[in-house]
């Protein structure tokens, strides 16, 4: 693995207990936590801006992004269940 992509992993690893939390703390379910988790994590992998960033903007980042994919997949199972 290149010096970049270690890089990479290693700041996305720093916040995935962080993005975990948020997600659990939303949609109270394990597998949903972790599946928003994945994909917030995944997203910001593919942002080279976000390895560019300071550590508290970095942060801030990860919370909203999470916010946004925990609500949507919550929106989501809501949906389900009333279809």
């Amino acid at each position: 693995m290149s010096p970049r992509l270690q890089n990479k992993a290693a700041v996305l690893r720093k916040f995935e207990g962080y993005c975990y939390q948020i997600a659990y703390y939303v949609l109270e379910k394990e597998q949903e936590a972790v599946q928003a988790a994945r994909e917030t994590l995944l997203e910001l992998g593919t942002d080279d801006s976000f390895f560019e960033q300071e550590e508290p903007e970095q942060q801030r980042r990860v919370r909203v992004l999470t916010m946004k994919q925990s609500l949507a997949a919550r929106k989501t199972a809501y949906s389900a269940v009333i279809v």
